[in-house]
């Protein structure tokens, strides 16, 4: 409690980390990404198959955008993949947002798609 309410500067904190190191942390999230929205896309072709649930329904508008989501992110992270391999001597200056955003801390590596609520 005493820290959410005093300055406790990790705000400014910045991580140097070059491409090179960044790499295998992009790598690791496309690849978490492509497996969401494989897992996502079968989910609403087995929603779309059952005459069961409604076409025009929460749940498959649910799942549309959750793929939007997913592949804009993978999108993301393709690039990431490209540039951090394109110069990886480059240094890059994370913030600890940055940080948990690529999963090098923050972010479980046994993430599994097929248990998620979808």
């Amino acid at each position: 409690m005493y820290n959410d309410f005093h300055d406790t500067s990790r705000s400014r904190w910045r991580f140097t980390y070059t491409a090179q190191q960044l790499l295998r942390y992009a790598e690791k999230r496309l690849t978490a990404l492509n497996k969401i929205e494989e897992v996502l896309r079968k989910k609403i072709a087995e929603a779309m198959g059952n005459k069961n649930i409604s076409v025009t329904g929460d749940r498959v508008k649910k799942l549309e955008t959750e793929i939007s989501k997913v592949a804009t992110q993978a999108e993301q992270f393709d690039v990431y993949v490209y540039e951090f391999k394109r110069v990886p001597d480059k240094e890059y200056q994370f913030s600890v947002s940055d940080v948990v955003f690529f999963g090098i801390i923050g972010t479980p590596a046994d993430f599994n798609p097929d248990e998620m609520d979808w």
